[in-house]
């Protein structure tokens, strides 16, 4: 004889403001909400290249270090640019796992528009593209406020911009680019073309901080 398989157990209402403010969020729910049992639930095995660690830090770059390279294409900043089709953030400093969310697109912009500091706002605007190599912005002297980002499958950082004016920052990034598209540079590919150039040791120290982050071997609550 058949059976009837139990009903799905709702999905519990995102309360807390971090989960109302997270693109994506999973879950595993176990039983039902009055106690009684509903499912099984089961555990799987997950290969390295399906979900991993993410890591990264605070920056503040001088604008000069950007104009080394041009800003990676839409193309190449996918769900899977860090190598991992699910990343789960490694165990850092709550504003850097923020910073690090929201400079790759996975947290919903009504979240940190309201924390942008009115003392930022003379921060003058710049697109992403003007910021890099032959963009009209390239050289333009100020700071921006960004984020190193690897992951425990990548053996590179990328160096990516938070969205509008920070506290603290003469440029503000101004939305230019397609809508989820972050705005991001390999630091392999800045460190290699500032040398190149003869970079200030200012700006190859900021790429050195990034770059060491690649590949998430480094564990800081403080960064």
């Amino acid at each position: 004889g058949g059976g009837v398989s139990p009903p799905a157990p709702p999905c519990r209402a995102r309360s807390a403001k971090h989960e109302r403010s997270l693109v994506a969020w999973t879950e595993i729910v176990t039983g039902g909400g009055d106690g009684q049992s509903v499912g099984s639930a089961l555990l799987g095995a997950l290969p390295r290249e399906a979900v991993g660690r993410m890591c990264g830090a605070r920056l503040s770059p001088d604008a000069s270090v950007l104009s080394h390279a041009t800003p990676l294409p839409c193309s190449e900043l996918s769900s899977r640019a860090l190598g991992q089709a699910t990343l789960h953030m490694q165990f850092t400093n709550a504003e850097t796992r923020v910073a690090i969310l929201e400079t790759m697109g996975w947290w919903h912009p009504a979240a940190y528009v309201t924390q942008v500091d009115p003392a930022s706002a003379d921060a003058k605007p710049v697109s992403c593209e003007s910021l890099g190599k032959g963009g009209i912005h390239a050289g333009v002297l100020g700071t921006v406020a960004a984020a190193a980002v690897s992951s425990s499958s990548a053996n590179f950082t990328l160096l990516c911009l938070l969205p509008g004016g920070r506290t603290g920052h003469t440029l503000a990034l101004a939305g230019s680019r397609a809508e989820g598209c972050p705005c991001c540079w390999r630091v392999d590919e800045l460190s290699r073309e500032a040398l190149r150039a003869g970079a200030s040791a200012p700006d190859l120290k900021t790429l050195g901080r990034a770059e060491q982050w690649g590949g998430c071997k480094l564990w800081r609550t403080n960064a």
